[in-house]
C-alpha cells in the first residue's frame, strides 16, 4: 500500500510539472507565432474568490475584440514544441 501511495504522489508531481511546462511553453509560443495578436486563455477569479478556468477547448475565441487561443490549443502548441526538440536531439 505504501508503494502505491508513493507512486501516486510521484505521478501527481510529474503531471503537475509536465502540464505546467507545456502550458507555459505554449503561452510563450502563442505570442511569438501570432506576433502578439492572440492571447492564451487565462485563469479567471470570480467575485466569490473562486479560481476557475474557462472551458475554451482548441479553437480561437473572440472576446470583446481580443482573440484568445483555447487552453487545449495552448497545451498542444507547447507539446508540439517539446516533441520537436526531443526528436531533433535524438536525430543528432
Amino acid at each position: 500500500m505504501e508503494d502505491f501511495i508513493g507512486f501516486l504522489f510521484i505521478w501527481l508531481i510529474f503531471e503537475f510539472i509536465f502540464w505546467g511546462v507545456i502550458y507555459a511553453t505554449g503561452s510563450v509560443l502563442t505570442f511569438i507565432i501570432s506576433f502578439g495578436k492572440w492571447v492564451p486563455d487565462s485563469i479567471i477569479r470570480s467575485n466569490t474568490g473562486r479560481v476557475s478556468k474557462k472551458q475554451s477547448g482548441f479553437g480561437l475565441i473572440n472576446r470583446s475584440g481580443q482573440t484568445y487561443l483555447g487552453a487545449w490549443g495552448v497545451c498542444i502548441l507547447g507539446l508540439s514544441f517539446w516533441t520537436l526538440i526531443v526528436v531533433y536531439i535524438v536525430l543528432i
